[in-house]
């Protein structure tokens, strides 16, 4: 078993943030992040950036998880996503 991170902040330790899951699930977590990443145009991330509000509110707005809001928003996330 895995101590797993719903923020992919390796150095988080806020027990909301952590999950126990096998690697398999891990993976798989992973994958759903980065598929969310490929939603987001460049103007949305720009915008998501400089949005204020809550990441949680600002995910449920995009439809992605709030690790997608965090890792833009921490520059964690080199965005590739199309030119809109």
């Amino acid at each position: 078993m895995f101590i797993c991170h719903h923020c992919d902040n390796k150095s988080c330790a806020r027990p909301s943030h952590l999950y126990l899951g096998t690697h398999k699930e891990n993976m798989r977590d992973m994958r759903v992040r980065e598929g969310n990443i490929r939603k987001i145009t460049r103007a949305q991330a720009a915008a998501i950036r400089d949005d204020k509000r809550t990441q949680r509110a600002i995910a449920a707005d995009y439809g992605v998880h709030q690790a997608t809001v965090w890792n833009i928003k921490s520059g964690r996330t080199h965005y590739d996503g199309d030119t809109r």
